[in-house]
């Protein structure tokens, strides 16, 4: 139940992010502070935003509802779920209106709390089972993570790391560039096959440090073959979606382009040898290496003039959430390299030198 509610906690804390981002322009009120509960339902309205926010706070009162107690009052819990979003909900649309950029609703609201309390809901259904002691998803965790407290944490990385991949115009498998982040521009001047070149070494050391860092998730002497090729094949998904619903470019243009092919060719067999000659301390080595060279890669990588990052979206609801996930995007290798510090720091000095069985 730890690991619930630390993703709980994060699910809660990103919500505010979201909604407070970027935490400038702050102001007295003009108006009330709390006149935005009693202001009539607006003539317009964007039906995208509001199921954005039905679906943004579903798991939220999942997440509450099934690791908040009592366990055996699933009702209960569930009920204690709905009102603690609705308060969170309450505070954040109220604290909006401090803020010069954003503009408190109580439509907002309304939404925030039926998405919680759609999500408590479907807690009712499956939660308490599938989270028990000896429930399938348990069996899972013990099996696919390693039993050391920074497991937890390396499964909500990966997490992260399937939503950095909503970004359609980064390269496969790859993180935006923290330069990039902040308008600043690449050390290295645009040219087409300098670029080329730079998208094709992205798409294989990313590839590369992904699974290397997934095999030092798994615990000892489990074969990564499976959770590693899951994880792409999740990843990949993530990416044709996002890029078939934020882009008006055809969702196979991220898979067939010639940069992300030649990568893949060349990351693939890499991590394939890698996984399978490799002892779990060299792998845990590679795996820092790979991640500061691809990180180093992503930043020297030119700016391409033709499409600027995040110049692919389309939606302007999506707009805000695209800038929070481009920075935290630039940040996930600096969040990788600590969780890789700290499993290091959790494991045995003397690692076990027997090889992974494909």
């Amino acid at each position: 139940m730890a690991f619930l509610r630390l993703l709980a906690l994060g699910w809660c804390c990103a919500l505010i992010v979201v909604s407070l981002y970027p935490f400038v322009g702050w102001q007295a009120p003009v108006l009330p502070v709390f006149d935005y509960l009693t202001e009539p339902w607006p003539r317009y309205y964007r039906s995208s935003e509001m199921l954005l926010n039905l679906l943004f706070w579903l798991p939220a009162g999942f997440l509450l509802a099934i690791s908040l107690p009592p366990r055996r009052r699933a009702k209960l819990a569930a009920a204690l779920a709905v009102f603690l979003c609705a308060v969170l909900s309450f505070s954040i649309e109220t604290v909006q209106n401090f803020l010069a950029n954003r503009i408190a609703s109580n439509v907002d609201l309304c939404c925030n709390t039926l998405g919680a309390a759609i999500g408590a809901a479907l807690a009712l259904i499956p939660g308490h089972s599938h989270f028990a002691r000896h429930s399938r998803l348990r069996h899972l965790r013990r099996r696919y993570v390693t039993s050391e407290r920074a497991g937890d944490w390396g499964v909500l990385l990966f997490i992260a790391w399937l939503f950095t991949q909503a970004l359609p115009d980064t390269p496969l498998f790859s993180q935006a560039s923290l330069l990039a982040c902040f308008g600043l521009p690449a050390p290295i001047a645009f040219h087409a096959h300098t670029f080329q070149a730079f998208k094709i070494a992205a798409v294989a050391l990313w590839l590369l440090s992904a699974g290397l860092l997934a095999a030092c998730l798994l615990p000892e002497r489990t074969a990564p073959a499976r959770p590693v090729l899951l994880l792409f094949v999740l990843a990949l998904a993530v990416k044709l979606a996002a890029t078939a619903w934020l882009t008006a470019a055809p969702a196979t243009s991220v898979l067939l382009q010639p940069a992300n092919l030649i990568g893949l060719g060349a990351g693939a067999p890499l991590l394939a040898l890698l996984l399978w000659l490799c002892p779990p301390r060299l792998q845990y080595t590679l795996a820092s290496l790979s991640l500061l060279a691809a990180t180093l890669i992503t930043t020297l990588m030119p700016d391409n003039p033709y499409v600027p990052l995040g110049s692919l979206w389309m939606e302007p609801d999506f707009l805000q959430g695209q800038r929070i996930l481009l920075l935290f995007s630039a940040l996930w290798p600096c969040c990788a390299l600590v969780w890789l510090i700290a499993l290091g720091l959790a494991r045995p000095l003397q690692m076990p030198v027997a090889q992974h069985k494909l």
